[in-house]
Formats: structure tokens, sequence, C-alpha cells
């Protein structure tokens, strides 16, 4: 496609630092921040998901995968993230093709 080695953003497994709530039937994706602790991501939700809100837009690095089944994820599950930012992924401008930007 356009010449893309990879279509999509990487997803990687990590372990859930806090509680989250998310809504039953649903697949949320939520802002949130990811490091590494002895080579494993942990990952924690920024504040509040609100579209209206910057501050937790401009600090996600991820989002976190809430599956519809579950309406409550517990702190140290593990969790699928897409990773917004890597350093061979610049994501700038957003309406081209990302890896035309490789």
């Amino acid at each position: 496609m356009s010449g893309c080695a990879e279509l999509h953003l990487p997803v990687v497994q990590a372990i859930l630092d806090d509680d989250l709530n998310s809504a039953a039937g649903l697949t949320e994706f939520v802002r949130c921040t990811l490091h590494a602790v002895d080579g494993a991501y942990r990952v924690r939700v920024i504040g509040t998901q609100s579209s209206g809100v910057l501050r937790s837009m401009s600090l996600g690095q991820g989002l976190l995968i809430a599956p519809p089944e579950v309406s409550t994820l517990h702190r140290g599950a593990q969790v699928r993230v897409i990773k917004l930012s890597a350093t061979r992924h610049r994501m700038l401008p957003t309406l081209l093709p990302w890896c035309l930007f490789l």
C-alpha cells in the first residue's frame, strides 16, 4: 500500500499500573503513557479522557485497548497498547499515510 512496509502502528503487551473502569459492551481506546520496567512495558492511564482535554492528548504515548467484555481492568492486568510514538514512526502530518515519513 503506497510502498509502505508496515501499515499499522505497533501493538505491545503491557502491565496496567492502576485500576481502569470502562464501558461494558464497548471497545475503548484509552490514552496512556508507557514506560519500561525490568524489560516489560508498564502502562498508566492519563487523567480525563474527554475529547476537549488537550493535555491528555499531548502526553499520550499509546492507546490502551479495553475489550468490550470487561468493565474493570485491575492493576497488574496484562493489556494491549497501540504505540503512538516510536523512533521509527513519525506521525506528522496525520492526513497522509504515516509510513511515507519513515
